[in-house]
């Protein structure tokens, strides 16, 4: 049987904070040749992708493309360490038409250099010893203080061509407005053919050599100039994958209330902008965010979990189990749902955009049914997309529960006194779908996981203990609407002219305008 592949993209530096978590979590259940470790019931191979160092070597790398201003990288090389090479195209290095000056060498951190056995990592152009997860640093590193880059805890090997860099651009610390706005994102495709050519290259190598791929799964930073990096990505996507669903995690970082004004003004535009032409170019977008709405700066309360809002080392990882959570039914083994049936259960009626919200960690130690039955009228979900304050009762919504299998099932449905119908289910199956289709909406799907949410050094220890049970729910209803409000309120007190980096990029008031109305189209497909 195929295994159904997924390509994944992430589009920016706080995406690839989110993706950097991710891909930890993936190698937590590997060992290099593919074999499985910890996971029983996820295929790896449908994120994953078998092939050969020049020694002969067998690799299993992430099927990723990742796209990132080149002074992000730390020390992460462009063409990786695999290959012992690190060639940049002559087009590369002048994709913008400026002169690139090398970026300063960024040494690795002590967590990097012990998991890869020392300072030097790469011996005579060979890789260093195949990172199993034994091998996997076990001291105790704070790494709240060793964080720079997103790659400075970035686990695996990613493959030569997987990283397509963005030169002549200043880290987001030291640059104006050379790339926050969309339009800035869009002309790294547009101005000259060699970018688009380069970027085109790359998806066709990983999308060609599947044999049953069946959607790709973007990471998209919206809030910045990778918004335009979005853009043209999904519009080449559109164009030449019609029949590939397209899924979108639009993650926002924490935006503190000292935040300058004109840069949160530049933010909300870039959101406006994406989240119009995401719904009319791809099957599903999903915005994630510890902000807990647009119109102030409170981030959102997880029970259990003590993070800290200002590092984007906690948030992403966060976000990073959340993803993780509502991707694994499309990565399973033995039940062939597909990135499509999300989609599609969800987008009808011009409804592209849903919510996430999540309990993580979710408890079970009461057992699954006593503990499901504690939340017989709002279950205990925290909400991830800006605005939104509570899961709907109504509307279409798709549940997933993990980590049950830790737990002995025949103690998981002993009655309390006076036992309830969930107490007669014959299994964690039936038992969720009950649930759902009572406390939640009738118009819901329902999938259970035995497998753990399983994480490891260098995941943060704001999330307790190692393997997690976790409840998500993505669900398109009338309270998106808690989102598209606020964005709709505030792009209208925008004055547009008064932003040079939109205005001479080609953005005129009558577009944007327009594309406000479109917006008001869309929030009324929620009122249907």
């Amino acid at each position: 049987m195929s295994c159904r592949e997924i390509l994944t993209f992430q589009l920016g530096n706080y995406s690839n904070y989110v993706g950097a978590h991710w891909w930890n979590i993936q190698e937590f259940n590997l060992s290099y040749g593919g074999e499985v470790t910890n996971s029983n019931e996820i295929d790896p191979d449908v994120l994953h992708r078998c092939g050969e160092t020049l020694s002969g070597e067998e690799t299993y790398t992430p099927r990723l493309i990742v796209c990132e201003l080149a002074a992000n990288l730390g020390s992460l090389k462009q063409h990786g360490e695999l290959y012992g090479t690190e060639t940049v195209s002559r087009g590369e290095a002048g994709q913008f038409g400026v002169e690139v000056v090398e970026q300063p060498r960024v040494e690795k951190n002590p967590f990097l250099e012990e998991l890869e056995g020392g300072p030097s990592g790469v011996q005579d152009g060979s890789p260093s010893d195949e990172l199993e997860v034994d091998a996997v640093p076990k001291r105790s590193y704070r790494m709240e203080e060793l964080v720079r880059y997103w790659s400075d805890y970035l686990v695996p090997h990613l493959h030569p061509r997987s990283v397509f860099p963005i030169h002549g651009v200043p880290p987001a610390s030291e640059r104006s407005d050379s790339f926050s706005a969309l339009p800035n994102g869009r002309s790294a495709f547009r101005d000259g053919t060699e970018p688009r050519e380069q970027w085109n290259d790359r998806l066709r190598y990983f999308s060609e050599e599947c044999d049953n791929l069946q959607a790709f799964n973007l990471i998209v930073d919206a809030h910045d100039g990778f918004a335009g990096v979005a853009w043209e990505t999904i519009t080449e996507l559109a164009d030449e994958y019609v029949s590939k669903t397209k899924i979108a995690h639009i993650v926002v970082p924490y935006c503190a209330e000292n935040n300058d004004r004109a840069d949160r003004l530049c933010r909300h535009i870039n959101m406006v902008l994406s989240v119009d032409y995401f719904s009319d170019n791809l099957d599903l977008f999903l915005p994630l965010s510890l902000n807990s709405n647009f119109s102030n700066y409170n981030s959102r309360v997880l029970p259990g979990v003590s993070y800290k809002p200002h590092l984007a080392y906690h948030t992403s990882a966060i976000l990073a189990a959340s993803i993780d959570t509502l991707t694994s039914p499309f990565r399973l083994k033995d039940r062939l749902y597909r990135a499509g049936d999300l989609a599609g259960s969800l987008n009808g009626f011009g409804r592209r955009l849903a919510a996430t919200s999540v309990c993580l960690p979710f408890p079970l130690a009461e057992g699954l049914a006593d503990t499901l039955s504690v939340w017989s009228d709002q279950p205990p979900l925290v909400p991830l997309t800006p605005g939104f304050k509570y899961p709907a009762l109504t509307g279409s919504q798709w549940v997933t529960l993990r980590g049950f299998s830790a737990f002995d099932w025949s103690s998981c449905n002993t009655p309390l006194s006076g036992q309830g119908l969930l107490h007669q289910c014959a299994s964690p199956q039936d038992l969720l779908e009950m649930y759902v289709r009572t406390a939640m909406s009738k118009q819901s799907e329902a999938v259970t996981i035995g497998d753990p949410l399983s994480t490891s050094h260098p995941f943060p220890g704001i999330l307790l203990p190692s393997q997690l049970a976790v409840l998500s729910s993505v669900e398109s209803s009338s309270q998106c609407n808690q989102f598209l409000e606020p964005l709709i309120d505030g792009a209208r007190s925008i004055n547009i002219r008064k932003l040079p980096q939109f205005v001479e990029n080609g953005l005129e008031a009558d577009e944007y305008n327009e594309t406000i109305m479109r917006l008001f189209d869309l929030s009324d497909c929620y009122k249907q």
